[in-house]
C-alpha cells in the first residue's frame, strides 16, 4: 500500500491512570480529554491522519467516533505505567510501516491532558517546524513560574539545602532562561522519531512558546479544577474550546 498522507498524528489515550483515574474519557465542558484532542487535531487541518494508541476496545470506539483512526490495539508491552507516551506513540508509528504498509514524513503527538491548546497552537508550532528543515523536532513549552534553578532539596538530615548553590542567590534575570515542556504539540521527522524510540529530549529540537495558561497538563484534581476554570474564563470571552 502507498502513501496515504505526508503526516501521522498520534493521541494516546490507555484506560488506566494511577493519579487522576479514567482522566481520558472524563468529561470537561461537554467533551472528554480524548475528545478535546481529536477536535483541535482535526480543525488544525495540518495533523493529516489522526490516530489514538489505547489499550481499549471502548477508547478505540470513542477514537473512531469523534474522527480519528485506532486500526489495533497496542501491544501490551506499551501498556504500563512505566512506558512513556513517547514509546507508545513510536510503536503506533511504527505499526503503521510494518503491518499497514503507509510511512509518513512528519509526526505530532498530542497529549489529551492538554485540553486547554487550541488548534492554532498546532498549526504555529507546525509552522516553526516546516521554517526549519535543519531540526529534527519541535516542542511546545511555556516557562517556569519560578525559576527551577531556585529548586531546594532536603539533606539527610532533613534540613531545606539548594539544589543549585551558586544560582540560589541569584536574580531571576541574571539566570538562564529555563523552560518547561508542556506537552500539548510535538512535531517531529517520522524517520527520527521512530529511531530514537519515542525519546522527545534528543536530538536538535526548537521551542514553541505558549502562555501558562493554555499549558496546563492534567495529571491531579487540582489540574482538573484548574482546568475547569480556565475553560469556563476562555468561553466567557466567546473563545472556542
Amino acid at each position: 500500500m502507498g502513501q496515504e498522507s505526508a503526516s501521522l498524528t498520534v493521541i494516546p489515550a490507555k484506560r488506566h491512570s494511577t493519579r487522576l483515574p479514567g482522566k481520558n474519557v472524563k468529561r470537561l465542558h461537554g467533551r472528554t480529554l480524548l475528545e478535546h484532542a481529536i477536535a483541535h487535531a482535526v480543525a488544525s487541518g495540518v495533523c493529516g491522519t489522526i490516530a489514538v494508541s489505547t489499550d481499549d476496545e471502548e477508547i478505540a470506539a470513542m477514537a473512531r467516533a469523534a474522527g480519528a483512526e485506532a486500526p489495533f490495539l497496542r501491544d501490551p508491552a506499551y501498556s504500563g505505567d512505566e512506558v512513556s507516551v513517547g514509546r507508545a506513540a513510536a510503536e503506533m508509528l511504527r505499526r503503521y510501516r510494518t503491518e499497514l504498509g503507509r510511512t509518513f514524513d512528519d509526526f505530532c503527538l498530542l497529549l489529551t491532558t492538554c485540553p486547554l491548546r487550541t488548534a492554532e497552537d498546532i498549526v504555529a508550532c507546525r509552522r516553526i517546524y516546516d521554517e526549519h528543515p535543519e531540526v529534527d523536532a519541535v516542542m511546545s513549552v511555556t516557562h517556569y513560574e519560578y525559576p527551577p534553578l531556585w529548586a531546594n532539596t532536603l539533606d539527610a538530615d532533613g534540613y531545606i539545602t539548594p539544589m543549585f548553590p551558586e544560582p540560589a542567590e541569584t536574580h531571576w534575570s541574571k539566570l538562564p532562561e529555563c523552560v518547561l515542556c508542556n506537552g500539548a504539540v510535538y512535531w517531529a521527522r517520522a524517520g527520527f522519531y521512530e529511531g530514537v524510540d519515542g525519546d522527545q529530549y534528543v536530538g536538535k529540537t526548537l521551542p514553541y512558546f505558549m502562555p501558562r495558561e493554555r499549558s496546563v497538563d492534567i495529571d491531579t484534581e487540582a489540574d482538573w479544577a484548574l482546568a475547569e476554570l480556565l475553560m469556563a474564563h476562555r468561553q466567557g470571552q466567546g473563545d472556542g474550546a
